[in-house]
C-alpha cells in the first residue's frame, strides 16, 4: 500500500509537472502572440501618423497656394482699378478737348 501510494504520488507529480510545462508553453505562446499584435498595432499607428503628416503637408501646401492666388487676385484687381481710372481720366481729357474744338469750330 505504501508503495502504491508512492507510485501514485510520483504519477501525480509527473502530471503536475507536465501541466506546468504545458501552462508555461501556453504562456510563452500567448506572450509571443501579444508581442506580435503589439508590433502590428505599432506599425498601423505609425502608418496612420504618417498619413496624417502627409495630409497636413498637403493642406498647408493647398492653403499656401490659395493665399498666393488671393494675392494675385488682389494685385489684378488693383491693376484693373488703376486702368479704369486712367481710361476715365483719358475720357475726361478727350471730352475737354472735344469741347474746346467744338468751341473753336463754332466761333
Amino acid at each position: 500500500a505504501a508503495m502504491s501510494r508512492a507510485a501514485a504520488a510520483e504519477a501525480l507529480s509527473g502530471d503536475l509537472g507536465r501541466q506546468l510545462l504545458s501552462s508555461q508553453h501556453m504562456a510563452r505562446e500567448l506572450h509571443a502572440r501579444f508581442a506580435q499584435l503589439k508590433a502590428d498595432e505599432e506599425v498601423r499607428v505609425a502608418a496612420i501618423v504618417d498619413q496624417v503628416r502627409q495630409m497636413t503637408v498637403a493642406v498647408a501646401s493647398a492653403e499656401q497656394g490659395h493665399a498666393k492666388l488671393e494675392q494675385m487676385r488682389a494685385v489684378e484687381a488693383a491693376e484693373i482699378s488703376e486702368m479704369r481710372q486712367r481710361v476715365a481720366s483719358l475720357e475726361r481729357t478727350a471730352g475737354a478737348r472735344n469741347a474746346q474744338f467744338d468751341g473753336l469750330s463754332l466761333g
